[in-house]
């Protein structure tokens, strides 16, 4: 039998995909091989661009404004509009009123807030399918 799976890859505006095939007896165990290879090497890729770090869910005394933090680590983050991935510390702070927010920072030392989502009961959260995925827009 022929066993078929997409790769997909989006940059900006543009999304790449490429068709491959498994064929023979034992397609579908090729396919699942292929599959938890690419999963593997891209998940291993993902973790030697971020530095070691544990999930944060105290507020740092250095930085009143991580007074309301639930959570906090590094991301990779492509803003909207632009190619480029970079890496930064978020926090996601609790509500005040009917908005809570995802901080984002230049360091783990809260410093300096480049810029922060709010987010709602109206805001759109939507997660990329795939294998492995942890992407989300």
């Amino acid at each position: 039998g022929l066993r078929v799976f997409l790769l997909s890859s989006a940059r900006g505006e543009q999304c790449r995909r490429l068709l491959l095939a498994a064929r023979g007896n034992n397609a579908e165990e090729q396919r699942e091989r292929w599959l938890s290879e690419i999963s593997n090497t891209i998940r291993a890729f993902v973790r030697s661009l971020l530095p070691a770090f544990s999930l944060a869910v105290e507020p740092l005394p250095s930085a009143p404004c991580t007074a309301t933090r639930l959570l906090a680590g590094h991301l990779l983050v492509r803003p909207r509009g632009l190619v480029e991935t970079f890496m930064r510390y978020c926090e996601l702070r609790a509500h005040r009123g009917l908005i809570a927010c995802l901080a984002v920072y230049d360091s783990e030392s809260c410093e300096h807030c480049g810029w922060q989502i709010r987010l709602s009961s109206e805001s759109r959260l939507f997660e990329r399918e795939g294998i492995d995925c942890s992407c989300f827009s």
